[in-house]
């Protein structure tokens, strides 16, 4: 379904100047190249060797494959946001793809700044994730914090399990609320349906827990699911609790962007609290 476009994108590298990595180097700024340095790339490239799955996980990432899933998951290494940096509010974000198409993803960041829809964007608000309270899943980072604060406040790094049939996430981000324990997901896929089991560990206290989809397409909300629709294919979003749809854009390069739909799904319960999403191609 094409490259990932994972949060802020510079108007340095516009992705189309990217393209040449992906086998074509006639394309992109490696078309800018002379004959000789292209074919030499291309040698370059049959000698890369696979992808190193530990080194992708220990970097934050991993990538993976069910059926006509495809799935690229994000966890910073220590569940803070990385700085320096621009650093966003994605612990567990995903980008989904069913076959060749984009079903969820990443919406990216459409300028820099620290206010207004900059900030929006960098939040939880506008990630594939789960908020309690509708706050972002970790504090906001600061060059100053050593790692002893920053685990008093933030629990143990995120764990990530990759399973035959899925991908396991659990974060202790909203340690810091108090009385507020680990949440974790779980993803499970079978065939042209799959499944989010949501956990948030806790006690004493009735909690708010949205959980957001972003999908590029238009979405229609009926009672008890969300029908996503592209020409010539359509997907259904069956959960438990409040559902609603907010527009957002897809920012494909630095201030160019398409339209894109937020799926928030709410619920209000005492914790422990469990959930289930299922998500179906139709």
């Amino acid at each position: 379904g094409g490259m990932p476009l994972v949060g802020v994108i510079s108007p340095d590298c516009p992705p189309p100047f990217l393209e040449g990595l992906t086998g074509d180097t006639e394309r992109g700024w490696t078309g800018l190249l002379p004959e000789r340095d292209r074919d030499a790339l291309e040698g370059l490239g049959d000698a890369w060797p696979e992808a190193d799955e530990a080194g992708l996980g220990e970097a934050g990432w991993w990538s993976a494959r069910f059926g006509p899933w495809h799935g690229l998951w994000h966890a910073a290494p220590r569940g803070w946001s990385p700085m320096p940096g621009h650093g966003h509010q994605d612990c567990g974000g995903f980008e989904l793809h069913y076959r060749n198409e984009p079903l969820f993803v990443d919406p990216g960041r459409g300028a820099y700044g620290e206010t207004g829809e900059a900030a929006l964007y960098r939040s939880g608000a506008v990630h594939n994730t789960l908020l309690v309270d509708g706050l972002d899943p970790y504090p906001a980072n600061k060059p100053y914090y050593d790692e002893e604060f920053r685990r008093r406040f933030g629990g143990p790094p995120p764990e990530v399990t990759r399973f035959e049939d899925g991908i396991g996430l659990t974060h202790h981000g909203y340690g810091r609320l108090g009385h507020v324990g680990a949440v974790t997901r779980r993803w499970r896929f079978s065939g042209r349906d799959f499944t989010i089991a949501d956990r948030v560990e806790g006690r004493t206290g009735v909690r708010a827990i949205t959980r957001v989809l972003v999908t590029p397409h238009a979405a229609d909300l009926d009672e008890g699911a969300v029908t996503i629709q592209r020409e010539g294919a359509a997907w259904r979003v069956r959960f438990d609790g409040e559902c609603s749809l907010r527009p957002l854009t897809h920012w494909r390069a630095y201030g160019q962007g398409t339209p894109a739909t937020a799926i928030e799904i709410t619920v209000t319960a005492d914790l422990p609290w469990e959930g289930t999403l299922t998500v179906e191609a139709v």
